[in-house]
């Protein structure tokens, strides 16, 4: 029959009590539960790529509308004997085309004048018959419309749309030997009709390049919340929210690309994913464009693993331990043996609880050993215990005559080389699903966000009620695809 050994005093983790085996003393309250508050820190802000285009032939259009087909249709008096009956015509459709980061097109006109000699055409005129006719007209005239845009502080594209006609061949009527170069007062004429047609293509232009409802419809896109379905590590679907702050809005000057004037917008906003969705963030009104700025897509992750998760992790790795006991200066007096682990916070600290028992000829007991240790970030993305030691309703143990300055120097030791905590797969895991959640992303009031991560930074780790958190950032990169504006 095994005896027990009668302690004066030992640890209150233990089954024994000062003055002998208590059954009571078998259950022993560890360090309080609970975890201190957390303040998770914002995030780094993101910036996402959003091309506005314009497809020329939206631009096209304006320029169709605006620019008569017919000119000029009017008399002209080169000098006192002759006059002209002058016509100019744009006979096809107008098309675009990039010159310089500008859009231009050049339209070929259609020139036809009629001379008529007065003194010739009034003797016919008494005799009641047509003006003469006959005169030739050699002539080649293009109108170049080059059209350059700025981008104003209210999201409209501003054209300065400029008509420059162009001479291929000077205008010459000619009758018989007579020649008559007629280019400058055709020049004045046409110039007269551009001016206006000019107003009314800057006009229709401006209509078309209002960006201001389609950055609106960004701005609040983004500010919406928007659910999220991820799978972490061996864990079921966890139901998320991505919550975006838009901040600012950067913009280059608008350039003419293969078909089609191009702006290259930056959204800077601050990305969070959430458990729980907090009062929706008061919008700020929409920012006017400032300076393009370099970024990418930073997203703020919380990747978060329960207690109950990690004691099945880590109870493999403890419950095998055991270290032999020497009472009384009597060595081999039998092994302390480690049951089964528990894992909770207690404010700053994680506390392990191990459930132990003695097996020797001489005692034996069992209870709860309580070891306490602040989380830091380790090597190969590992959340290693540092300050590792007992919590203060263990430091009893020192009394009891079992070798115990040199068992508790084992136990804390093995124990905290077999604790390490990985959350790389975790981490994986959350990527991946992210990745598959943003491949396509709806926005509120249309567009679509559409982002990629590849990187991981891990910030820190902390504790919580529920588990052990890894605050980390994926970045990667990010765009915004508006459905209105054509790509």
């Amino acid at each position: 029959m095994r005896r027990r050994l009668l302690l004066p005093c030992v640890l209150s983790g233990a089954s024994l009590a000062c003055g002998g085996f208590d059954p009571a003393g078998l259950i022993a309250s560890g360090p309080p539960r609970g975890a201190a508050p957390v303040e998770v820190p914002e995030p780094d802000v993101s910036v996402l790529s959003l091309q506005v285009h314009i497809p020329y032939s939206t631009l096209q259009s304006a320029v169709q509308d605006r620019l008569p087909e017919l000119l000029v249709d009017q008399e002209i008096e080169p000098n006192d004997a002759t006059r002209v009956h002058l016509v100019i015509r744009r006979p096809m459709a107008v098309a675009f085309g990039p010159s310089d980061g500008d859009l231009k097109m050049t339209v070929p006109l259609d020139l036809q004048a009629d001379l008529v000699l007065k003194r010739a055409a009034a003797r016919r005129e008494r005799m009641g018959k047509d003006p003469p006719r006959g005169a030739t007209l050699t002539a080649g005239l293009e109108l170049d419309l080059v059209t350059a845009y700025t981008l104003d502080a209210d999201w409209k594209l501003v054209p300065d749309v400029t008509l420059t006609p162009r001479w291929t061949e000077p205008a010459v009527l000619a009758v018989g030997p007579l020649k008559l170069d007629i280019t400058e007062r055709v020049e004045e004429k046409l110039h007269e009709k551009l001016a206006d047609t000019e107003a009314q293509i800057e006009a229709r232009m401006a209509e078309q390049g209002d960006l201001r409802p389609r950055m609106d419809a960004l701005w609040e896109g983004l500010a919406t919340p928007r659910p999220l379905e991820l799978s972490g590590q061996g864990s079921a679907p966890t139901a998320t929210t991505l919550m975006a702050e838009p901040l600012a809005l950067h913009a280059t000057a608008p350039h003419a690309g293969p078909d089609g004037l191009d702006l290259d917008v930056g959204v800077t906003a601050r990305f969070r994913v959430v458990t729980e969705v907090p009062e929706l963030i008061e919008l700020s009104a929409l920012p006017a464009p400032t300076p393009p700025t370099a970024g990418g897509l930073h997203l703020s992750v919380v990747a978060e693993t329960s207690w109950a998760d990690l004691e099945n992790r880590a109870r493999g790795t403890v419950t095998e331990l055991s270290w032999p006991l020497s009472v009384d200066g009597v060595a081999e007096a039998g092994t302390l043996e480690i049951d089964d682990l528990h894992l909770y916070p207690s404010g700053e600290h994680l506390v392990v609880g191990l459930d132990y028992r003695t097996e020797s000829p001489v005692w034996e007991t069992a209870g709860t050993l309580y070891l306490q240790a602040i989380p830091r970030l380790g090597d190969d993305r590992t959340v290693v215990l540092e300050d590792f030691d007992f919590s203060v309703e263990s430091d009893d143990w020192a009394t009891a005559p079992v070798n115990a300055e040199l068992l508790r120097a084992r136990v804390r030791e093995h124990v905290r080389e077999r604790l390490v905590l990985p959350y790389g797969d975790e981490l994986d895991a959350r990527m991946a699903g992210m990745n598959a959640s943003l491949a396509s992303y709806e926005l509120a009031r249309g567009g679509t966000f559409s982002g990629e991560l590849s990187g991981i930074t891990v910030q820190d780790v902390f504790l919580t009620d529920a588990g052990l958190g890894v605050l980390a950032t994926f970045t990667g990169s990010g765009s915004v695809t508006l459905t209105s504006l054509g790509r």
